[in-house]
């Protein structure tokens, strides 16, 4: 994401699907420019500790409220 990649990796991040950010707080404005980056909108927001992987939380675009960063844990209602 830096300015100035070489085109290959603009190139090669074109062909993700998913990405997701172990970040927190993650940003609307990040949120935006990892979505303009990859080229995908399945941009997903997850955190936990080491042993989980960070799948112990997290949200997608549609339950992201901008600046909160994070969402319910995953199998939440």
């Amino acid at each position: 994401m830096a300015s100035g990649a070489p085109d290959r990796e603009a190139a090669a991040s074109r062909s993700l699907e998913r990405v997701f950010v172990g970040s927190a707080p993650l940003t609307a404005q990040l949120w935006e420019t990892v979505q303009d980056w990859s080229g995908t909108r399945s941009v997903f927001n997850a955190y936990g500790i080491t042993e989980t992987g960070s799948w112990l939380a997290g949200t997608t675009v549609s339950g992201f409220t901008p600046e909160d960063g994070l969402g319910a844990k995953l199998g939440a209602a």
